[in-house]
C-alpha cells in the first residue's frame, strides 16, 4: 500500500522526475510553504533517493511539477477533499508570487505534456466494465460523492459504490437506481456528469478524481458521445440539470481553515527549533528515532527542508489570517 506521486522538476528547459511511495498524502501541504521550502524538499528528496522514471497512471495517486524556468506550479492528489483543494488552488498564489498555480485535471497527463514527456509511456491500458456498481453494498451506505444529472429531468447523488461514472459507458444510463434519485444537492461533490441523450452530449467536472487519458479512450467507451470537459466548473451542470438542483459552493474561510489545519498537522513535528523534542516525544525509543531519521527516509528530508516557526506561522497567517506565533506540535499527554 502506499500514495505514490511523481515529483517533476523543470529547469533549464530539461526534467527531471522523482518518486515518492507516500508523496501524495501532503503534496498540497509541502508545496503550501512556497517556494525556497518546496525547492530545499525536491533537492533533499534527489540527494537520498535519486532519480527515477515516470509511474504510471494506475501507480499514482497524486503529482506536483515545478517549474522553474516559467514559474508554473502543477498539482494533484486524491487524497484530499474538494474543500482543502479549493483552498490550496485559491491561496498557493500568495505563498508563490508571480508565479501560475494550476491543478493538472488530466493528472499524470497534464504533467507529462507540461514537461513535453511523451504522455502515452505513462497511461495505462485500464480494465474496462460496463457496470456502474463496482461493488456490494456495505451495511453502512458511504456518503454521496458525485452528482449525475440526465437532462432537465433527473438527478442521482451516487456514493464511491458507483466509482467515476463516466467510465461505465452509457450503459450506466440503465444501470441508474431510484434509490440514488435527488431533488436537490445537499453535499459538496468530488465531481459531476451532466448527460443528455437527446444530444448525445456529456459535460463532466471533477475536483479530486484525475481523467487520466478520459478524452483518449471516450470515442471507444462512449461511440457518438460528444465529451465537454469542464474542469471544475459545477455551474455549468447546475445550469442545465432540472430546476433545484444547484451544485453548492464550499465555504470558503471553511476551506482555509482546514487547509491550514493539515499544513500545521503536517508541519508542526519538524519545525526546525523544536525537532528534536518533537521527534523524542513521538518516538520515545532512540533507536526507532535513529532509524527513521537515517537516509533516506521521508523523516530526514522533512527535517532538511528547514521550515522555522516563522515560515509555518505566515503560511498560518496567509490562510486564516489569524496569528500563530509558536504553531507547536501537540505533544502526548
Amino acid at each position: 500500500m502506499g500514495a505514490w506521486a511523481n515529483y517533476v522538476c523543470v529547469r533549464d528547459g530539461e526534467h527531471t522526475v522523482l518518486s515518492n511511495k507516500l508523496g501524495a498524502y501532503e503534496l498540497l501541504e509541502i508545496s503550501m510553504m512556497g517556494p525556497e521550502v518546496t525547492r530545499r524538499y525536491l533537492e533533499r528528496w534527489e540527494h537520498e533517493f535519486g532519480r527515477d522514471n515516470w509511474l504510471s497512471d494506475a501507480l499514482t495517486d497524486g503529482g506536483l511539477l515545478v517549474d522553474w524556468d516559467r514559474n508554473v506550479l502543477i498539482a494533484f492528489t486524491v487524497h484530499r477533499s474538494p474543500q482543502v483543494r479549493a483552498a490550496w488552488l485559491e491561496n498557493a498564489a500568495r505563498t508563490w508570487p508571480g508565479w501560475q498555480v494550476r491543478w493538472a485535471y488530466d493528472g499524470n497527463g497534464d504533467l507529462a505534456r507540461h514537461a513535453g514527456a511523451d504522455v502515452t509511456a505513462i497511461r495505462t491500458e485500464f480494465e474496462e466494465s460496463d457496470l456502474l456498481y463496482g461493488v456490494e453494498q456495505p451495511w453502512t451506505s458511504p456518503d454521496p460523492t458525485c452528482l449525475v444529472t440526465i437532462a432537465d429531468t433527473a438527478a442521482y447523488a451516487l456514493t464511491p459504490l458507483a466509482p467515476r461514472p463516466w467510465e461505465a459507458g452509457p450503459g450506466m444510463l440503465a444501470q441508474l437506481r431510484d434509490a440514488d434519485r435527488v431533488t436537490c444537492c445537499d453535499f459538496v461533490p468530488r465531481a459531476g456528469l451532466h448527460l443528455d441523450p437527446t444530444t448525445r452530449t456529456a459535460g463532466l467536472w471533477t475536483t479530486i478524481d484525475p481523467l487520466d487519458g478520459l478524452t483518449e479512450r471516450w470515442p471507444a467507451r462512449w461511440p457518438d458521445w460528444t465529451l465537454r470537459l469542464w474542469d471544475d466548473r459545477h455551474a455549468e451542470q447546475s445550469a442545465r440539470c432540472m430546476p433545484g438542483v444547484t451544485v453548492p459552493d464550499a465555504d470558503p474561510g471553511e476551506c482555509r481553515r482546514l487547509l491550514a489545519k493539515s499544513v500545521v498537522q503536517a508541519w508542526s513535528v519538524f519545525v526546525a527549533e523544536d525537532v528534536d523534542v518533537n521527534l523524542a516525544d513521538v518516538h520515545p525509543e532512540p533507536e526507532i528515532r535513529e532509524h527513521l531519521l537515517e537516509p533516506p527516509s521521508w523523516y530526514s528530508v522533512m527535517r532538511h527542508a528547514g521550515v522555522g516557526r516563522t515560515d509555518l506561522s505566515a503560511v498560518h497567517r496567509v490562510l486564516t489570517g489569524e496569528d500563530l506565533a509558536h504553531p507547536v506540535y501537540h505533544r502526548r499527554r
